[in-house]
C-alpha cells in the first residue's frame, strides 16, 4: 500500500478501537479525554520552550521577517491573497473552536455544572485564541513560510510534523551539531510532536464518537428509529448506534483513501468537505439561541445573557461572521473556476440537509399513524 492507503487502513483500525472502548462507558471516555487534554498542553509547552530557546540561541532573529502592518494583514500563502480569499479563512478560524459546543452534551455529567460549565467554556475559548496567536508567531522563529511550504510532500495533514522537524533541525544547526545529529534531533522533534498529537486526538475522539449519537439518536423520539438503534447496553451507552456509526465512517475512509488520490489531494478533499459542513450548522445553532431565550416554557437553571438587545446583537454578529466565511469560500471557488472545490464544500451540507428533512417527514408520518 502507498502512504495514503496505509493511513486509511490505520484510520479504520483506529475508529474500531475507539468505538470498542467508548461503548464500555462514559467513565473511560472522560479519563481518556482528560489524558488527551494533558498531552495537548505538554506539546504546546514543549514547543514554546524550544522556540524561545532557539530565539535566544539565534540572537532573537526570526526566520520569517516581520514588517508591520504587512505581515499581519497579508498571508504568506499564495492561495490567500485576495480579500475574498482572506475572508474565506474565517471558516478555518471558526473551525478552530469546533467541539466546544459538543461539551454541552456531557454537561449533565459534570460536578456543579451550573457554575463550572460556563467557566470552562470561557477559559477554553480564551486559551484557544491565545494559544493560536502565540504559537503561530513563535513558528516564525524557526520556519520561513515560503521555504518550508514550498517543499514537496508538505500538505494539510502533515504541516505540524514538518514544522516540528524543521525546528529540531534548526536548533541542531545553531548549536553547531553535525548534520547527522541535527537530523536525529529533527527526527525526535517530529516524533514527539506526532506522539503527543496522537494522544490529544485520541482523547477528543472518545468524546466525538459518542456526542453525535447522543444528540442525533438519543436526543430524538425513539419511534423514529428501529428499536435496536437507541437501545442502551449494560454500561448505559447506545452501543448499536455507535457501531453503525463506526461502520459508515470506515466505509467513507476506505472510499477516500483507496480512491487513487495523492496524499495532498486526499487531505485537501477531507478539509474542504469538513470545514463548511462543520461550520454551516452553527448558523442554525446560534440563531436558535434567540428562540430559546424567548421560550418561557423551557426551565433555565442559570442565565448569562439577560438583556434582550445584548444577546440579539451577539447572535447577529456571530451569524454575519459565519455567513462571510461560508459565502466568501464559495465566491472564491467560483472566481477561480475551481468547481470541484465548490462541489466538495456544498455536498456535505446539501446531502445531510436532505437526509435531515427526510427523517423529519418520516417522523411526522409515523406520529400521525400512531395517532390514528
Amino acid at each position: 500500500m502507498n502512504s495514503t492507503e496505509t493511513i486509511g487502513f490505520i484510520s479504520i483500525l483506529f475508529i474500531i478501537v475507539v468505538t470498542a472502548i467508548s461503548v464500555r462507558g462514559l467513565d473511560k471516555v472522560s479519563s481518556l479525554a482528560a489524558a488527551g487534554g494533558v498531552a495537548a498542553v505538554i506539546l504546546a509547552l514543549f514547543f514554546i520552550g524550544a522556540s524561545l530557546f532557539f530565539l535566544v540561541l539565534n540572537g532573537f532573529k526570526l526566520a520569517e521577517p516581520i514588517s508591520f502592518p504587512k505581515s499581519f494583514i497579508e498571508s504568506p500563502r499564495p492561495s490567500y491573497q485576495s480579500t475574498s480569499q482572506m475572508i474565506s479563512f474565517l471558516i478555518y478560524a471558526v473551525y478552530a473552536y469546533a467541539g466546544i459546543e459538543a461539551l454541552g452534551g456531557i454537561s449533565d455529567k459534570m460536578k456543579n455544572a451550573r457554575k463550572n460549565f460556563p467557566i470552562a467554556l470561557g477559559i477554553s475559548a480564551l486559551l484557544i485564541a491565545s494559544a493560536y496567536a502565540v504559537i503561530i508567531f513563535l513558528w516564525s522563529a524557526s520556519a520561513n513560510w515560503h521555504e518550508v511550504f514550498q517543499k514537496n510532500g508538505v500538505n494539510l495533514g502533515n504541516t505540524t510534523y514538518i514544522l516540528m522537524s524543521n525546528l529540531g533541525y534548526s536548533i541542531g544547526n545553531t548549536l553547531g551539531l553535525s548534520a547527522s545529529r541535527s537530523e536525529s534531533l529533527s527526527f525526535f522533534f517530529a516524533r514527539f510532536g506526532s506522539f503527543t498529537m496522537l494522544l490529544s486526538y485520541l482523547g477528543s475522539f472518545f468524546v466525538i464518537v459518542y456526542m453525535p449519537i447522543k444528540s442525533f439518536i438519543l436526543g430524538t423520539p425513539k419511534k423514529l428509529w428501529p428499536k435496536s438503534l437507541p437501545a442502551l447496553n449494560r454500561f448505559g451507552m447506545p452501543s448499536n448506534a455507535m457501531w453503525w456509526q463506526a461502520l459508515i465512517v470506515c466505509i467513507l475512509i476506505a472510499l477516500t483513501s483507496f480512491g487513487n488520490n495523492s496524499a495532498k489531494a486526499f487531505y485537501e478533499i477531507l478539509t474542504l468537505m469538513d470545514n463548511v459542513s462543520s461550520t454551516l450548522p452553527y448558523l442554525f445553532l446560534v440563531s436558535a439561541f434567540i428562540f430559546f431565550k424567548h421560550n418561557q416554557k423551557i426551565v433555565k437553571p442559570y442565565e448569562i445573557f439577560k438583556v434582550k438587545w445584548k444577546y440579539v446583537t451577539i447572535v447577529i454578529a456571530v451569524n454575519l461572521i459565519l455567513l462571510m466565511g461560508v459565502g466568501s469560500t464559495m465566491v472564491d471557488a467560483i472566481s477561480t473556476k475551481n468547481y470541484l472545490n465548490l462541489f466538495l464544500e456544498l455536498v456535505g451540507p446539501v446531502l445531510f440537509g436532505v437526509i435531515g428533512y427526510w427523517l423529519y417527514v418520516l417522523y411526522e408520518r409515523r406520529t400521525k399513524k400512531l395517532g390514528k
